[in-house]
């Protein structure tokens, strides 16, 4: 860990823990734009033989439209999962593992 705050977000968001609706509607809607603006995303030329790899924590990332008849390749792959990763935030307590 860096010690800089982070902020997940991603076009399914819908709210902030502890603001009202509107106001975070508007805050959400501000932060996708800063997000999406020209020069901070990137959008990859694909040519043959290409291999992208990107953090799924931590980046914003969208599928293309791609042609049926052309065949891809995808493959999953988690490289670690640590407390540090916050992998302890995102597993389930063993109380409701149980339910």
């Amino acid at each position: 860990m860096n010690g800089r705050g982070a902020i997940y977000l991603a076009s399914h968001a819908y709210a902030v823990e502890g603001m009202d609706a509107a106001a975070a509607t508007a805050l959400i809607d501000q932060l996708m734009q800063a997000a999406t603006a020209p020069g901070a995303s990137y959008l990859h030329p694909w040519r043959k033989g290409d291999v992208v790899i990107w953090d799924n924590r931590a980046t914003m990332h969208r599928g293309r439209p791609w042609p049926a008849h052309e065949a891809r390749l995808m493959i999953r792959t988690t490289i670690s999962a640590t407390s540090a990763d916050g992998l302890d935030a995102m597993r389930m307590p063993s109380s409701q593992a149980a339910e």
